[in-house]
């Protein structure tokens, strides 16, 4: 899958989802999915929901980064889930761009992570 930086955001819309991270990425600290956009939509209810499923047991911890500017900089981590092997996290803050971000690294293969909207 596509890193930070080399795309621009994909914008999903209420019933669409997206996958961050497929499992196949090199797993190292540090690695960011691309930016997905928060697009408006009918019946809109701004839920973002994200799940985190490692293959085995890991020594990791994907945070879920928040911005309303698709800036490196701007963004924040609005949930950390460290050593779980599967994980879920909804957000109702209605941010414009989020991402997932493998934050700490040490064993466990890479995460597969898909955000549902």
């Amino acid at each position: 899958m596509p890193v930070y930086g080399s795309l621009g955001p994909t914008a999903i819309v209420p019933g669409d989802n997206y996958v961050l991270f497929n499992g196949t990425e090199t797993p190292a600290s540090g690695t960011k999915s691309i930016a997905i956009a928060r697009a408006e939509g009918a019946h809109d209810t701004g839920v973002m929901t994200f799940t985190v499923q490692f293959a085995s047991s890991p020594t990791a911890t994907v945070s879920i980064e928040a911005s309303n500017v698709d800036a490196d900089a701007s963004y924040q981590t609005i949930y950390a889930g460290a050593g779980t092997q599967q994980d879920y996290y909804a957000d109702l803050g209605g941010f414009a761009f989020y991402r997932a971000n493998l934050s700490a690294y040490t064993s466990g293969g890479m995460p597969t992570v898909i955000v549902q909207r």
